[in-house]
């Protein structure tokens, strides 16, 4: 189109131009449909993870709300136990939702330390200035 002149040969650059016009345009409704589609890949994609990871913990903790994860012996906490059976496992236990909380817990100040640890050190800079080379004598 670059070497067709406008003016001397208008009706081939007309329908070289309308051609053009009509690709770009082509193009973008591809584009549309494809930014639509990738889209809705990952919104499901997401949902799935979310309810492999996320949902399944809910439902578990759900599903064996009335189950303690096990007892403690009698004393130790005082009326505290109660809290620790929340929301409805046996007094004097660990419910599965206290116990799902004290996990994350630990594991996130697992991956915390890790993080911590991998995290490289910044060199730290010499605080001795270099010496002049040329030395004075007496």
């Amino acid at each position: 189109m670059a070497q067709t002149s406008a003016q001397d040969e208008f009706a081939k650059w007309a329908k070289l131009r309308r051609k053009h016009d009509k690709a770009i345009s082509d193009l973008e409704k591809l584009n549309a449909r494809l930014s639509a589609s990738k889209s809705g890949f990952s919104t499901r994609f997401n949902s799935l993870v979310w309810i492999a990871t996320t949902g399944a913990q809910f439902f578990l903790v759900w599903w064996y709300r009335r189950e303690p994860v096990f007892y403690l012996p009698p004393g130790w906490f005082g009326p505290f136990t109660w809290f620790l059976s929340l929301p409805s496992a046996p007094s004097g236990s660990i419910s599965g939702a206290v116990w799902q909380m004290a996990c994350q817990r630990v594991v996130g100040m697992g991956e915390r330390l890790v993080k911590d640890l991998m995290e490289p050190i910044p060199e730290q800079a010499e605080a001795v200035p270099k010496a002049d080379s040329k030395a004075k004598t007496s």
